[in-house]
């Protein structure tokens, strides 16, 4: 049995249906920092033992969440790592707020 090969515009309906928040990367994430623009950062456990960082801007409503190089959301498989990539960014006096899952 032939499989039938979507069409375009039915491949960009269903790319936009399921569209993640939209994100940035590190570098931007640096330039964020030096410019004063995070408000606050939230690290969001999306699974069990898995974390999520977003931001809070000046200047746009809603949360950010930071990119992989991949394009997909950039997830921490631990607390340490998370916070060791922090300081590696030169994170100092940032609000920092966690959503744990129950």
């Amino acid at each position: 049995m032939k499989r039938e090969k979507k069409s375009v515009r039915k491949r960009a309906a269903a790319k936009a249906v399921r569209q993640e928040p939209e994100g940035f990367g590190v570098t931007a994430l640096l330039g964020y920092f030096q410019s004063g623009a995070v408000s606050e950062l939230i690290v969001r456990e999306v699974r069990e033992g898995t974390y999520r960082l977003e931001a809070l801007l000046t200047w746009k409503p809603g949360r950010t969440v930071l990119k992989s190089a991949r394009g997909g959301p950039r997830t921490f498989r631990s607390l340490d790592t998370l916070v060791r990539f922090l300081k590696s960014l030169g994170v100092g006096q940032t609000v920092i707020r966690m959503e744990l899952r129950r």
